[in-house]
């Protein structure tokens, strides 16, 4: 590291103190790394994302299958090297994409169990409370980490990373807006790494997801682009279409009725995006 190097760390570590995130390490700051893994050779498409991801609040767009999972897990764990005392959080709207996470963190970079927590909704306050002072890496819902940033449970500003799976669902009031908010009221300082197989189906919304999530770079390839294709398998997809008969659409209609103040009042607690159950969206 070059004495310009190195003051430059110092002056980030004197900023982190005053401002009261978390410092960098010095030791660490200069390198980042990208895993040997005998079960994962490398990709350059990989060691691209994951190089750029780290600087930058980085839409990553990805078919199923080609590695959204890996590139999370170095990011975290080079943010966790740079950033000791700090949070690093990856939020998924389900438990298995939650779980598919843990293990690929676990296996590929080797962050150890007892630094992690999941917390999902059966996790009491008290509990998660203590999770967000002793463990460095948490894996949760987004609603989960709005209500605890809400609560104050978890202090904003020692959270260094954010890592959103099934990041299209960032539209309106969804849990990830919110946390986005809440963070940059508390005054965080902090990289968001944003994963989608779908971005979005226009680019409106494609826009809204950019500018809720504050993204500067997208990084984005299809099956047929160079560098991902050497990896990914032809398909061939029938298309049917179904038309619901006038028996179903009775039951339809009746079905719709009881759910509809259910829907809206889980839209009200910001738990669904959308009221109406007729018109369910695919995300």
């Amino acid at each position: 590291q070059t004495a310009a190097g190195a003051a430059a760390v110092a002056a980030l570590r004197d900023e982190a103190v005053r401002l009261g995130t978390a410092p960098l390490d010095p030791a660490h700051a200069g390198t980042w790394v990208f895993p040997a893994h005998p079960e994962y050779p490398e990709r350059e498409y990989q060691l691209a994302i994951a190089g750029r991801a780290l600087f930058e609040n980085t839409l990553v767009s990805l078919p199923t299958g080609l590695g959204k999972t890996f590139i999370a897990a170095v990011v975290m764990h080079n943010y966790r090297r740079w950033f000791p005392s700090g949070k690093v959080v990856f939020m998924a709207p389900t438990r298995p994409l939650v779980a598919q996470q843990v293990e690929a963190c676990h296996k590929i970079v080797g962050i150890p169990a007892e630094d992690t927590a999941q917390m999902q909704g059966s996790v009491a306050a008290s509990l998660r409370e203590g999770y967000w002072r002793e463990r460095a890496v948490i894996y949760c819902t987004p609603q989960m980490l709005q209500n605890d940033l809400e609560a104050r449970r978890v202090d904003a500003r020692r959270i260094v990373l954010l890592v959103l799976d099934e990041a299209h669902r960032a539209t309106g009031k969804y849990a990830y807006c919110e946390v986005v908010r809440l963070m940059e009221e508390a005054g965080a300082r902090f990289r968001l790494l944003a994963l989608s197989a779908t971005p979005g189906s226009d680019l409106k919304r494609v826009q809204g997801v950019i500018d809720a999530l504050r993204i500067s770079a997208i990084e984005a390839r299809a099956d047929g682009d160079p560098d991902v294709a050497p990896y990914t398998h032809n398909r061939t997809i029938d298309r049917i279409t179904v038309s619901i008969s006038s028996d179903l659409k009775v039951f339809q209609s009746a079905f719709a009725a009881v759910l509809r103040p259910l829907c809206v009042q889980l839209h009200a607690a910001k738990l669904i995006s959308h009221r109406d159950p007729t018109r369910p969206s695919s995300f």
